[in-house]
C-alpha cells in the first residue's frame, strides 16, 4: 500500500489538527530560515491528507495546498530517504510533465525533508524549491534536517497542548457537575491536605456548624477536630487511622459536631485517604 494513503499515517495526520489551520509565526520563522540557508526563494511546510498537500508555512509563494498527485513531497513521503532530492525536475522523467514544472511556479530544484512523527509516520516534509537548477551542500542538507526537527517538535507541542485542552475541558465539566450535585444536595465536604496541615471545607459544612467558610477556611487539623464532639473524637479517629493502614477503603462514623452557639449537631461523615 502507499504510504500517502496509509490508514494509520491519515489516523496520525489529523491527530495533530494541521489541516487548514492559520499560518503561524513560529512555522513561517523556519521556512524563512530554511529558504536563507538553502539560498532558494521558496520554503514550504507542507501536510499531506489523503488527497491534497497543505501548506502551514509557505515562504516565497501565496499558495496554500495542491493536489497530491502532482505534489513532490509526496514524493519524499514514499522515499526511503531521509531527504529526497531532485536537483534539476525538467530532466526526471518523474516530473518533467508535472504541471508545477511546466507552469507556475516552475519548479526545476526540489529538496525535502520528511516529518516524521514518534510512530514513524511521515506527516509532510519542510522543503525547499528553487527555478534554477541546484546541489546543496553537507552543511546545507544538515541544517534542513535540523530545521525539520524543529517543525516536528513544534507538531508535537501543538498536539500536546489540544490534547491539554479537551482534557481541562472534560474536568472542569466534571468539575461543574460535582459542584452542581453539592449544591443541590447541600452535601457538606472537606479535605484534609496532610503534609501542609491545612483542611480545607465547602459553605455546606461551615453552616452545619454555624460558620462562614471563611471562618474556617483553611484551618489545621487540631482547629477542624475540635468542632466534633469530645466524646466522639476518638471514634472518628481511630476510623481515620483504619484508612491510613488500608485497613478499609472508606470510613463512615456517625458522630456529633458542636454547633457555634454551642447546641449539638448530628451528622454522618465518610472519606477515604487519596493519597
Amino acid at each position: 500500500m502507499s504510504k500517502i494513503h496509509d490508514e494509520k499515517r491519515l489516523e496520525a495526520v489529523d491527530s495533530y489538527n494541521i489541516l487548514n489551520t492559520l499560518p503561524e509565526k513560529e512555522y513561517d520563522d523556519i521556512t524563512r530560515l530554511a529558504s536563507i540557508i538553502c539560498d532558494v526563494p521558496v520554503s514550504l511546510v507542507s501536510v499531506i491528507s489523503g488527497s491534497k498537500q497543505f501548506f502551514k508555512s509557505h515562504y516565497g509563494v501565496d499558495i496554500s495546498e495542491t493536489p497530491v498527485d502532482v505534489a513532490f513531497c509526496a514524493h519524499a513521503i514514499e522515499s526511503t530517504e531521509d531527504i529526497f532530492i531532485v536537483e534539476d525536475a525538467r530532466q526526471d522523467e518523474r516530473f518533467s510533465a508535472n504541471p508545477l514544472v511546466v507552469n507556475d511556479p516552475n519548479i526545476v530544484f526540489y529538496a525535502g525533508v520528511p516529518l516524521i512523527d514518534e510512530d514513524k509516520h511521515a506527516l509532510g516534509t519542510l522543503c525547499v524549491i528553487d527555478v534554477q537548477p541546484k546541489s546543496l551542500t553537507d552543511d546545507q542538507v544538515a541544517a534542513l534536517k535540523i530545521l525539520a526537527s524543529q517543525v516536528m517538535q513544534l507538531f508535537i507541542l501543538r498536539k500536546s497542548k489540544l490534547e491539554l485542552a479537551v482534557k481541562h475541558n472534560e474536568l472542569n465539566r466534571k468539575t461543574k457537575r460535582l459542584n452542581n450535585i453539592i449544591t443541590s444536595t447541600k452535601v457538606g465536604t472537606w479535605e484534609w491536605d496532610v503534609k501542609q496541615d491545612v483542611v480545607q471545607i465547602n459553605e455546606n459544612w461551615a453552616s452545619m456548624v454555624g460558620y462562614t467558610v471563611d471562618e474556617l477556611q483553611h484551618v489545621n487539623l487540631e482547629r477542624f477536630v475540635s468542632l466534633i464532639h469530645k466524646d466522639d473524637r476518638e471514634k472518628v479517629q481511630q476510623e481515620v487511622e483504619k484508612c491510613f493502614r488500608k485497613e478499609i477503603d472508606f470510613y463512615d462514623v456517625e458522630c456529633r459536631l458542636v454547633h457555634k452557639d454551642g447546641h449539638i449537631v448530628w451528622i454522618i461523615t465518610k472519606g477515604q485517604v487519596m493519597s
